[in-house]
């Protein structure tokens, strides 16, 4: 009579164990597996994720901000009632919220753990995408280097009356001048 029910929902994420590889050996890369693990439990109660989850949950019916509360202030609300701790001896760390109403509760925390990994993975290599980018610019220009030399080799062959440059089809010129070598010493040995 004198008690309200509670509602506990729980996601549980995996964090692997091994870092990232770089080409560039780095000693900050050699930090303890704690540290790590700490970093992703302060990385899921980033502002941005909260926020996504908390407006892609409404649809499962689970509304956390009260009557006149701004979203800053529902996700600093929020950020306090979370209850994420690693789970001891695995690997594993534990997303988890209380509330009294059961609506959405199970979706909201499912939706949160599925935001944070897809920022982590997306987050994997600092400035991946910029790096990509560059990469493909370096290929666009390279492959246009290659066309002009390309263009430049056919105009020589033709200036020069030699069939081709490939180094996988060999001059037919050649291919008789060494067959008549090999009749000629042939020859000399008989």
């Amino acid at each position: 009579i004198l008690g309200r029910p509670q509602y506990f929902a729980e996601a549980t994420i995996y964090v692997s164990p091994t870092f990232i590889k770089n080409l560039e050996e780095d000693s900050e890369q050699k930090r303890q597996y704690d540290t790590f693990v700490q970093q992703q439990v302060n990385t899921i109660t980033r502002f941005d994720i909260l926020s996504e989850a908390l407006v892609a949950s409404k649809d499962a019916g689970f509304v956390w901000a009260k009557p006149g509360e701004s979203e800053k202030e529902a996700v600093e609300r929020l950020r306090e009632e979370l209850q994420i701790r690693r789970i001891p001896e695995t690997y594993q760390v534990a997303i988890g919220l209380r509330a009294s109403k059961p609506e959405g509760l199970a979706e909201f925390i499912n939706g949160l753990a599925d935001n944070f990994l897809k920022k982590a993975r997306a987050e994997e290599f600092y400035g991946q995408q910029e790096r990509l980018e560059n990469l493909e610019k370096e290929r666009a220009a390279l492959d246009k280097d290659i066309a002009a030399n390309s263009a430049k080799l056919a105009e020589l062959a033709g200036d020069l009356g030699v069939a081709n440059f490939s180094p996988q089809l060999v001059n037919p010129y050649d291919q008789v001048l060494t067959k008549y070598k090999e009749e000629l010493n042939g020859s000399r040995q008989k």
